[in-house]
């Protein structure tokens, strides 16, 4: 046990210096500025929970150090053109990762596409493009989830009920629409390709994990996120009661609410430029914490601090004099 816990404490500063060098690679892209990208990775590496995550063996980190690597390639894949399938590809492979590592995760992977998008247009005219969900090859992709969707809930009609396909539904649309922006971003041309790569390097993942215990309830759990909120609430009572009869588990530590003090001062001082983007990190932050109500410690504060810290960072960039 002794030489285990050595090994792990080795293991755990090796996951200090990659996230470290992730976030700096991250901020500085969207700030541009080295100097402030790095007093925000020393904010971020700091802060309570990512002490907390470093004190205790938890898939947390392992799930954001996925995520960060998933990011940083489909960042990559936009400078390096000569190999952006093979970027695309390991995007996928560890977006696969992230998932199954914390399903928590989910929303964060629809940041870094909407970022860029806005970082690129420098405005999030989003709504208006709401309009391709109706796109043939979108159409297509909707037809046969939906099959599939059907044939389990014939099979299982307890684990795939209306609920669960609407959400699935949902997130599986918003996950197209944002990367499908991003391609078009990258490539035009081979936007389509570059959605085949990414979901081929995913189910790599997920074949490279058969190698380790991963069976189909893990899958479904995974391809259904709403099922992790049911799964957490095997008690009496409808899924909005139990929310509510939760909140007391919602906890808001002191280093948590001056970020988030400064991160609103800054972001009315950044009026109007970033005012869509930062509404819609807030909103993701938002819902961070209502996720937390299901179960709260400490070191799933990382997802949360994180989304404060882009939203500082995204807003520097229009206030030099900070």
């Amino acid at each position: 046990l002794k030489i285990i816990f050595v090994y792990l404490k080795f293991l755990q500063l090796l996951y200090f210096i990659i996230i470290g060098i992730l976030l700096l690679i991250l901020f500085q892209y969207f700030c541009e500025n080295k100097y402030i990208s790095f007093l925000l990775v020393l904010l971020f590496v700091l802060s309570p929970a990512f002490f907390d995550n470093l004190q205790r063996y938890r898939f947390d980190i392992e799930s954001f150090i996925f995520f960060l690597i998933s990011s940083v390639s489909l960042i990559y894949a936009t400078i390096y053109k000569k190999y952006n399938f093979i970027l695309v590809f390991l995007s996928g492979v560890f977006l696969c990762f992230a998932l199954f590592s914390k399903i928590i995760v989910l929303p964060l992977l629809l940041i870094i596409p909407l970022i860029f998008y806005f970082k690129k247009n420098n405005s999030l005219k989003l709504i208006g493009h709401f309009k391709n969900f109706f796109l043939k090859d979108l159409i297509i992709i909707f037809i046969v989830i939906n099959i599939i969707f059907f044939i389990f809930h014939k099979i299982n009609s307890d684990l795939f009920s209306n609920v669960v396909i609407f959400t699935n539904n949902l997130f599986y649309l918003l996950f197209y629409f944002f990367y499908k922006k991003f391609f078009e971003l990258v490539e035009k041309k081979k936007q389509i390709l570059f959605f085949v790569t990414i979901i081929f390097g995913f189910l790599l993942g997920i074949f490279f994990m058969f190698s380790q215990p991963l069976n189909l309830q893990k899958i479904y759990l995974v391809t259904s996120p709403i099922s992790i909120y049911q799964y957490h609430f095997s008690g009496e009572g409808s899924l909005i009661e139990n929310s509510l009869s939760s909140f007391e588990k919602l906890r808001f530590n002191f280093f948590e609410i001056l970020l988030f003090i400064f991160c609103i001062g800054i972001s009315w001082k950044s009026y109007p430029q970033n005012t869509m983007i930062n509404i819609t990190l807030f909103m993701m932050y938002i819902l961070f914490k209502f996720i937390f109500i299901l179960k709260y410690g400490i070191y799933m504060d990382i997802y949360p601090y994180f989304i404060l810290l882009l939203i500082i960072c995204l807003n520097l960039q229009f206030l030099k004099s900070f």
